[in-house]
């Protein structure tokens, strides 16, 4: 008898030991990750939050659908890997120096991610249009959807897709590694968390993105890729000094070998020197190529572009032509949805087809 209480009570507290080192299922399915503290609010547009619900309705509309291969693209298993860390789009991983030189100048820079196309216009399109993509093409390089969904192959045409990881919540991240990081498709290039420093974006919780996390899902979902050739962008802040903080921040955490190739930034503004003077801070603070992958004329105290939205895209692309160093440009928005964004600047008829303002960017 007293044996048969030592075995019972024996197990008793092995079972004791085991149910308290067991993870409930709920907390493996959180998103908290405990690395640290979250960080003081690292700077948003005043007048950007109009922009949040839009974006999170884009992500609730975007269609569902499997990866596909693109034409042309292949394995990554059949790719050796590189032995350096770098890309093989020309970038310089690390690179803190005029990236424009670098990169051959003199119009040549454009080449770096669109090839002999002679454009710098990137399309970014909500989900719910990509069955008219082939209608967009024109003279773009390439599609975006804040998504990791490539369009259909036929859609897609010549343009090079960039799936982007918009999130960092498990959903997100999930979607990214099967349609990207595991899914044996080589993509030219990926893009980082969206507006990171901006409420409900990145973040996925109405808060702003940790620097630590967003280093850490760098680490885990970027740099693969990278061994496999493909060029990585950061994650964009909106043009707020408190987003470079952010980038600068991000960017000291993570090893020479795990600097982004490419700075994205948002800009919303009202003058198009405003534009120039941004994208001239941005690459004097990092000196690395520019992918601008949201800008629009827009005052989102008023909903407005106090000028003429045809004069604002002559004046941009100019600009945008005139600066080397900006290799990718988006115009917003190819969306149905502008909440916070006047409605002047939509590149789309009411029908999802491109108006006469989406057809001027097009015809770069």
């Amino acid at each position: 008898m007293t044996l048969l209480k030592a075995v019972v009570a024996s197990s008793a507290v092995a079972f004791t030991i085991l149910s308290q080192a067991v993870t409930p299922v709920a907390a493996l399915a959180a998103p908290a990750h405990g690395l640290s503290a979250r960080h003081a609010a690292p700077g948003i547009s005043p007048n950007h939050g109009g922009i949040i619900k839009r974006k999170r309705n884009l992500h609730k509309q975007r269609k569902r659908c499997l990866a596909q291969n693109n034409p042309g693209t292949t394995s990554s298993a059949s790719n050796p890997t590189p032995t350096d860390t770098g890309n093989n789009n020309g970038g310089s991983t690390g690179n803190t120096g005029n990236t424009g030189g670098n990169n051959g100048g003199g119009g040549q820079v454009s080449s770096w991610v669109c090839g002999n196309t002679n454009t710098k216009i990137g399309i970014a399109m909500e989900w719910m249009l990509a069955d008219n993509l082939a209608a967009f093409r024109g003279n773009a390089c390439g599609v975006y959807n804040w998504a990791a969904y490539p369009p259909d192959p036929n859609q897609l045409g010549n343009l090079q897709y960039w799936p982007m990881l918009a999130r960092g919540d498990w959903n997100n991240v999930n979607e990214f590694q099967n349609n990207v990081l595991n899914s044996g498709t080589h993509y030219p290039w990926a893009l980082g968390f969206n507006e990171v420093n901006q409420r409900g974006q990145a973040a996925g919780d109405g808060d702003y993105m940790d620097i630590g996390w967003a280093a850490q899902l760098w680490r885990e979902n970027f740099m693969p890729l990278r061994y496999r050739g493909t060029g990585l962008v950061s994650p964009s802040t909106t043009n707020t000094d408190g987003g470079l903080d952010w980038m600068q921040n991000w960017m000291n955490t993570l090893g020479g070998h795990e600097q982004p190739d490419a700075i994205a930034t948002h800009w919303y503004g009202t003058s198009p020197d405003d534009l120039r003077n941004w994208l001239e801070k941005v690459h004097n603070r990092f000196g690395k190529p520019i992918w601008l992958t949201e800008f629009a004329c827009n005052d989102f105290g008023t909903n407005s572009c106090p000028m003429d939205v045809f004069a604002f895209a002559a004046a941009a692309k100019a600009i945008i032509n005139s600066l080397d160093y900006v290799v990718v440009a988006c115009p917003f928005g190819f969306v149905n949805t502008l909440s916070g964004v006047n409605y002047a600047s939509r590149l789309i008829y009411d029908g999802g087809w491109p108006n006469d303002l989406a057809r001027m960017w097009l015809s770069y």
